[in-house]
């Protein structure tokens, strides 16, 4: 198993990129299957490891009832008899490299066992397949947000499906803009607006944007909540998004969100974090037209707040979706 010599994208791969490593991962996934045959045949090449033979090997050694303690005395063997070839010596870990690549990978590892999040390392973060830049000072996506953007493309799609033509929507404290290209990206018929209070992360946000999805979302660098922004868009917008900041004063819960996150991205403002998601909300009232969805992503515990919010801003409808894990994660509401 081979991997460039880019010491980032072997820190992605996990490292795993020798034949040990290879074998390891067998070990742990199928346990009693080593023996000197699979060892010799593994290593037939030499550094490389023929992984279907492998699991081929293994899957032939479980059928035929090795035992645990038959399998460690092959191996010992086998390591033993094979110590001229793969054990004792130089393993080949990325194909190409020069002499200043390990510690170029040491100095990467070293920077994620301090805590730094690997999106910043290696420069790239995900959501819903899409590769977005990620850089120091803006918020890394988190996967919370893949329901939060689904919801929300959805109900664009909703109204493409009713014939109502181009579907105007905006994105509210768009941070990286991985929403707003998502909603691009999905959805075509969309008219993506993108607001972000953050120079810093409005500038990614438009990088972001132009490379997935060229000329198709205007990022604005604004207050998504005063009353001026977007002003002329007002009783017009179809679908309004936003995963605003929303943590409590002093709820963050880890230390690599705490020390790598920036502090506007996360706290929302008050007790209860819900200072900016209701100004949000109030702004997305005048926004969109009747009949327009509001999604909103939230912490856990803000869903039955915020359904109040919701209907005592002049929304008829509200409720509360659940992410990944089952948690309450955002608001669903309707003009």
């Amino acid at each position: 198993m081979l991997v460039g010599a880019d010491p980032t994208a072997l820190l992605l791969d996990g490292g795993l990129g020798s034949a040990v490593g290879v074998l390891g991962i067998v070990l742990m996934v199928v346990g009693h299957l080593v023996t000197r045959r699979l060892i010799r045949a593994a290593t037939a090449d030499g550094d490389v490891v023929d992984e279907a033979l492998v699991l081929d090997l293994a899957a032939s050694a479980l059928s035929a009832g090795a035992s645990v303690p038959g399998v460690l005395t092959a191996l010992g063997q086998a390591l033993e008899e094979e110590s001229a070839g793969v054990v004792g010596r130089a393993l080949l870990l990325a194909d190409g490299a020069d002499g200043d690549f390990p510690a170029a990978y040491d100095a990467l590892v070293l920077r994620r066992e301090c805590r730094e999040p690997l999106q910043h390392i290696i420069g790239r973060m995900w959501l819903r397949g899409a590769e977005l830049i990620s850089r120091p000072g803006v918020f890394i996506v988190r996967p919370e947000t893949e329901v939060v953007a689904g919801a929300a493309i959805e109900a664009a799609r909703e109204v493409m499906a009713g014939g109502g033509g181009v579907v105007l929507t905006a994105d509210l404290c768009t941070g990286s803009g991985a929403i707003a290209a998502c909603l691009a990206k999905e959805v075509p018929g969309a008219r993506v607006v993108a607001v972000e209070i953050s120079e810093t992360a409005a500038s990614l946000a438009r990088e972001n944007c132009e490379r997935l999805v060229p000329g198709r979302v205007e990022v604005i660098h604004a207050d998504a909540t005063d009353p001026l922004v977007l002003h002329d868009l007002n009783g017009q917008v179809d679908v309004v998004v936003s995963n605003p900041p929303y943590v409590p004063a002093g709820a963050v819960e880890d230390t690599e969100t705490a020390q790598h996150e920036p502090t506007v991205a996360l706290y929302g403002g008050g007790p209860d974090g819900l200072d900016i998601p209701v100004d949000v909300l109030v702004r997305s009232v005048a926004l969109l037209r009747t009949g327009g969805v509001l999604v909103m992503e939230h912490d856990h515990e803000q869903g039955a707040l915020l359904r109040a919010a919701a209907l005592g801003a002049g929304f008829k409808q509200a409720e509360t979706g659940q992410d990944l894990t089952g948690r309450d994660r955002y608001l669903r509401a309707v003009r």
